[in-house]
């Protein structure tokens, strides 16, 4: 009995570096040089190569949707521009099967000089359409686009949302077998983007399709791998969870993250250090405000364990550490905190009145003496829509879970990413479906 052989990789690359030298970098380089000594000045010109990629493996197999994520400058787009055949690798080999369009920089291809309805057509000439079909098509292509007479204007009077949305509306004359696509999301309004996504779930689902963003909630939405390239090596090849993760620790050092179920104060060690290994973040000034008898100097989000994290899925239990310096005790105190999504908007958030002890009293938390405390707060991670989210935390003073004084009030201090592994949530928040009941009539 002979198994089926697997498919081929879509994309594969073997060992791949791109090594830009100085001849690369001439015109640029000779035109400095000439101002410079223009103005008397000492020509300044960098001979060292600049390695963009450095030994990058990997393999991309049919109908997968992957992400990329690094820094600017990681050699995200020289990757990109490889598979594509735009750049050759200095050494290395790249192999792909199938048709591929890509996005790398907006309006590539276009004539700034001819208008929307011309560019498509030349479009599809190049890819050998026939008239009719082009014709046939064209009502569909601007209805997609939504430009309206700018249409029969020339591309070289489009915003660059324009030109996303002409560019874009152009692969529905035909369906790649790989699709490629830097940044191109993040133009346009909403509205738009949700088509684009709707289309590369529908018309597109079976592309293969690596996808760049500087938006982890992006990409953690609609794919399930992620590549990470960290100064032209690929850091990380797996699972969008961990990867995200894994990618916000290295922008933010292993800081920390949000909650409310339980609080507990303790003065911190006698030497004044806090408890070490938690990632401790120390806030700046300007992130920080209230009346400061007692202020929030650092912060700490780790799990149960006590490990930093940058991530949670419904249900993970998150712990938030607080460093208060008690400046004038205070009594009948509140800690609490808030989640704010990407447009800035308040999500969810709670604080310690709603707690209670074990004989049914509510929680009071009196900070007596003066000197540095720590505090913890732990909850469970909400069932909220898998994206970036800002932590604030606040201390207030009084008995009232909503009008109390301000102690102090850490902004923003924190970005931790939401994840729905499951891929349950529909919306922004989960409802907590409890039970689904049937019975035959």
């Amino acid at each position: 009995m002979h198994r089926e052989a697997a498919p081929a990789p879509a994309i594969q690359l073997a060992g791949v570096s791109k090594v830009y030298r100085p001849m690369h970098l001439t015109m640029r380089a000779a035109g400095t040089g000439l101002l410079r000594r223009l103005m008397g000045r000492a020509a300044r010109v960098d001979r060292a190569p600049v390695t963009a990629l450095d030994n990058v493996s990997l393999q991309v197999h049919p109908g997968e949707c992957v992400g990329l994520i690094g820094r600017n400058g990681s050699g995200k787009s020289t990757l990109l521009k490889t598979v594509v055949g735009v750049l050759r690798p200095t050494t290395g080999v790249v192999t792909t099967h199938g048709r591929i369009e890509s996005m790398l920089e907006l309006g590539t291809g276009f004539n700034p000089e001819f208008t929307g309805r011309e560019n498509i057509v030349l479009y599809a000439a190049m890819l050998g359409i026939d008239g009719r079909e082009i014709r046939r098509r064209h009502a569909e292509i601007a209805a997609f686009a939504e430009i309206g007479e700018y249409m029969d204007r020339p591309v070289k009077h489009y915003s660059t949302g324009m030109v996303m949305r002409l560019a874009f509306a152009a692969f529905l004359l035909v369906k790649p077998d790989i699709l490629i696509i830097d940044e191109a999301m993040a133009v346009g309004d909403i509205f738009f983007q949700q088509r684009c996504y709707d289309f590369m779930r529908g018309a597109l689902a079976d592309a293969t399709k690596i996808i760049v963003s500087h938006d982890p909630g992006q990409l953690s939405a609609f794919c399930s791998r992620l590549l990470i390239l960290d100064r032209g090596r690929l850091d990380y090849d797996g699972p969008i969870g961990p990867g995200i993760e894994r990618y916000l620790k290295s922008l933010h050092n292993e800081g920390a993250r949000s909650g409310a179920a339980t609080v507990s104060a303790d003065p911190a060690r006698p030497e004044g250090a806090p408890p070490a290994d938690l990632g401790w973040i120390t806030l700046a000034g300007d992130q920080v405000s209230g009346r400061d008898a007692l202020r929030i100097m650092k912060i700490a989000v780790t799990d149960e364990d006590g490990r930093p994290v940058q991530a949670r899925s419904p249900g993970q239990r998150l712990v938030v550490h607080m460093l208060v310096r008690v400046v004038q005790p205070r009594d009948d105190l509140l800690f609490g905190y808030l989640l704010r999504d990407g447009t800035g908007q308040q999500v969810c958030g709670q604080n310690s009145h709603v707690l209670r002890r074990a004989d049914g009293e509510r929680l009071h938390i009196d900070l007596s003496e003066p000197g540095d405390w720590h505090v913890s707060m732990d909850f469970d991670w909400p069932p909220l829509k898998p994206q970036a989210y800002t932590l604030t935390l606040g201390v207030g003073e009084g008995l009232d879970a909503h009008q109390h004084i301000i102690q102090s009030w850490a902004h923003d201090c924190f970005q931790i990413m939401g994840f729905d592994p499951d891929r349950n949530i529909h919306g922004l928040f989960g409802s907590g479906l409890r039970e689904c009941r049937f019975s035959r009539l």
